[in-house]
């Protein structure tokens, strides 16, 4: 990937869960980026230029246009309340990217297991854009854990996938749901014994603890052959 710094225009927001929001840039440019990179955001906060990585949550085919989603939280190191003030969309921003290893090109299996946490989704949203497009993709396995119904993250986007396209299914776990008869209620890497992970890829997406407990718990089933991708984050 040919990295470029560029600046960028926010040129809408719009809250996907109570807690997260995705933001659209466009860009002066093609970014040419593949699907499953993630860029390097600045902006300034506080009177300081910081920078945060950020993953693509959209479709590759538009390069002159990049979504990113964002988990609002109030550490003192976090970027993203920036992303929640009423001028948002007129604050200068500078992106430099694409970058990242875990990209679409290194997804080499034609079974495809999808796993995000929380805001771990955004990379799988990009990814299953590229997949789809492809005729060598057999079967997409979408899971993602989030505490919530209300925190699930594109819930709707990947039903409307599943409604369409034989080779999509979803699961979406729950480690706090509404309804004690919610079927996949706990952690994630409790309910994926039905699963065989026999020479498909496995992408994983969240933070670290929860990608090794993953990545552990499908080892202990001894799959054969079974491809690991990684996209861990603190």
């Amino acid at each position: 990937m040919n990295i470029k710094r560029m600046s960028a225009k926010i040129t809408g927001v719009r809250d996907v869960s109570p807690t997260a929001r995705e933001v659209t840039l466009a860009l002066p440019e093609p970014l040419e980026f593949m699907a499953g990179a993630f860029i390097n955001v600045f902006v300034e906060k506080e009177g300081k230029r910081e920078r945060r990585a950020y993953s693509i949550s959209s479709d590759p085919e538009n390069q002159r246009e990049v979504t990113l989603s964002i988990r609002r939280t109030n550490k003192p190191t976090s970027l993203s309340p920036v992303f929640w003030r009423d001028d948002v969309q007129s604050l200068p921003i500078d992106i430099m990217g694409p970058l990242g290893l875990n990209t679409a090109d290194k997804i080499t299996r034609p079974r495809v297991f999808l796993f995000a946490f929380g805001i771990g989704v955004s990379v799988v949203k990009g990814l299953v854009h590229h997949l789809l497009a492809g005729d060598k993709t057999e079967e997409v396995i979408i899971v993602t854990g989030s505490r919530s119904e209300e925190e699930i993250l594109y819930k709707d986007f990947f039903e409307s996938l599943a409604s369409v396209d034989a080779r999509v299914s979803t699961r979406f776990v729950l480690s706090r749901p509404m309804y004690e008869s919610y079927p996949y209620a706990g952690y994630l890497h409790e309910h994926i014994a039905d699963y065989d992970f026999t020479n498909a890829t496995v992408y994983i997406c969240g933070q670290s603890a929860a990608c090794t407990a993953l990545r552990d718990a499908i080892r202990a089933q001894a799959p054969v052959d079974p491809e690991f991708l990684i996209e861990a984050f603190d």
